[in-house]
Parts: structure tokens; sequence; C-alpha cells
């Protein structure tokens, strides 16, 4: 059997990079996304990592996000959806706008 495949959002810092890291070396195929070109080389030497560039915010890429990233393993096994911004405030005070795109 093939190695396992992990999809992981927004990994340019913090928990996401900390995620790429122990899945590589634990032995799974990860698909690393950031949001800026400028980040794309963060993951760079760490094997069997690809790193792509991907705005969680873009419904129409991220439906072709889902099609590139199994092209780059040949399978999707997992996904840690890390990338996303923090809605503060109270519930009663959220658009239907704004929760939509918190979740």
């Amino acid at each position: 059997m093939s190695q396992p495949t992990i999809v992981i959002t927004g990994t340019s810092s913090g928990f996401g990079r900390l995620s790429v890291a122990r899945f590589a070396s634990s032995g799974w195929n990860v698909v690393a996304t950031v949001r800026k070109e400028s980040d794309l080389e963060v993951h760079k030497g760490i094997d069997d990592v690809a790193t792509l560039l991907l705005d969680v915010n873009d419904e129409d890429a991220d439906l072709a996000f889902g099609e590139l990233a199994l092209a780059q393993f040949g399978r999707i096994d997992a996904l840690v959806n890390n990338a996303g911004y923090y809605q503060a405030g109270p519930l009663e005070a959220t658009t239907m706008d704004q929760a939509h795109r918190q979740f």
C-alpha cells in the first residue's frame, strides 16, 4: 500500500507549519497550502511535501484545488483545515454572511 496523503491548509506558520513537519516525518505525503506566493518555499527541503497556492475564500479555486491535490500523490486520506480567521463578537450580532465565511 502506498503512503497515506494528507492535505493541510494554512501552513505558512504556526500549527499548520508544525503539522506539515510532523506528518512528513511520520511518513505521510503532505499537500501543504499557503495563501501568498512568497510563502511557496516555506517547506523547501522536506521530502514528500508539495506546497501549493490556495486562497480558501475563493470557492472556484477550492474546487479545482481538490483535483490538483489528488494529482500530486494519487490519493487523499485526510484533511486538516487549518486556514481561516477568527470572527469576534457576540453570536447574536453576527450576520449570516459572517457566519458563512467563518465556517
